[in-house]
């Protein structure tokens, strides 16, 4: 489903790896993109991912908090970023939704996507799993031909 030009994205947390490079997708398809990171600034380091087989040597090459911080780096001047902030509260209706922010005020976009990692605190706003009991556990897969990142 393609999205109108304009459309307001927001991924939540998403100054690791998952969000610059959603964000980057979004800007190439001309879709205005905002990033929360409850850090005050762009976090340096490793992040937790499962990798095996070529993605250990992937990973040897480039480490991934360079990973991160190039494609930050190239979306930065064409996105919002709110540093500082988190998501506290989210509510849907049939054309948007509003969200709540710890610090800042309100707001509302037209599509919230949670890139906040293995314990999303927007995936909990959102179907809060512990309250209701649920056990879950989620993942991407990827694949590449064996030769083309090489």
């Amino acid at each position: 489903m393609a999205l109108p030009d304009g459309t307001k994205i927001d991924p939540h947390s998403g100054a690791g790896i998952a969000g610059p490079a959603l964000a980057l997708l979004a800007a190439a398809s001309r879709i205005k993109a905002v990033l929360v990171e409850r850090a005050v600034r762009f976090r340096k380091g490793g992040y937790m991912i499962d990798s095996w087989g070529i993605g250990f040597v992937l990973a040897e090459r480039l480490p991934l908090g360079d990973l991160a911080e190039a494609i930050f780096n190239i979306v930065a001047d064409n996105i919002e970023t709110i540093f500082g902030d988190s998501i506290t509260a989210i509510r849907e209706d049939r054309i948007g939704v509003d969200v709540q922010f710890e610090n800042g005020r309100p707001r509302r976009f037209d599509l919230i996507v949670g890139c906040d990692g293995l314990h999303s605190a927007v995936r909990e706003l959102l179907w809060a799993p512990t309250t209701l009991g649920w056990d879950y556990s989620c993942g991407v897969w990827s694949c590449a031909r064996r030769g083309s990142l090489l």
